[in-house]
């Protein structure tokens, strides 16, 4: 047992909301990845669900499963298609041995809704990433002239200082 000190739930809002996000781009980063088996046991999924990170929705979270293992093996060509654009979201370009390696890396994620279907209510998919590009500094209109050089370019420090080719000039 444990002594909660009069913790009053009155006090807080718990509405938790069921409904999908808009669709829209949203910024996220995987914060769970799985594999877990098919319905039919017959294939293996990669589950991963994604954490919004800005806006009126961060901190909602949407779920992807990319079919990894399937008897179809057009199936897996998509699902291995969907993984290398999720890697090259998160900017890894180089082989993964882990899918946590995909852990807290933003990105951007396109969202979409799926309607309510046969009993299920309406929910979110996740049908494309992309990188975020870094911020790039403006490219300058003017070329810019390189700095004077008081030394012949094809000297070293060390040899212009011992031919007084650098001295003061006051």
């Amino acid at each position: 047992m444990a002594n909660l000190g009069g913790f009053n739930p009155a006090d807080f809002n718990t509405e938790d909301n069921f409904d999908p996000v808009p669709a829209g781009v949203y910024v996220a980063s995987i914060t769970e990845s799985v594999m877990k088996d098919t319905r039919e046991n017959n294939g293996k999924y990669l589950k991963l669900t994604w954490k919004i990170l800005e806006g009126p929705y961060a901190n909602r979270l949407v779920w992807e499963n990319i079919n990894l293992v399937n008897k179809n093996p057009e199936a897996v060509e998509i699902a291995k298609n969907t993984l290398a654009k999720v890697c090259k979201a998160c900017g890894i370009n180089r082989p993964v041995n882990d899918s946590s390696e995909l852990h807290g890396i933003p990105c951007k994620v396109k969202v979409s809704i799926r309607p309510a279907k046969d009993g299920y209510d309406a929910s979110n998919d996740v049908k494309g990433h992309k990188l975020i590009e870094a911020n790039v500094p403006a490219v300058a209109t003017a070329p810019v002239q390189a700095p004077a050089q008081s030394t012949a370019p094809w000297m070293s420090t060390e040899d212009a200082i011992a031919s007084d080719s650098i001295k003061p000039r006051f």
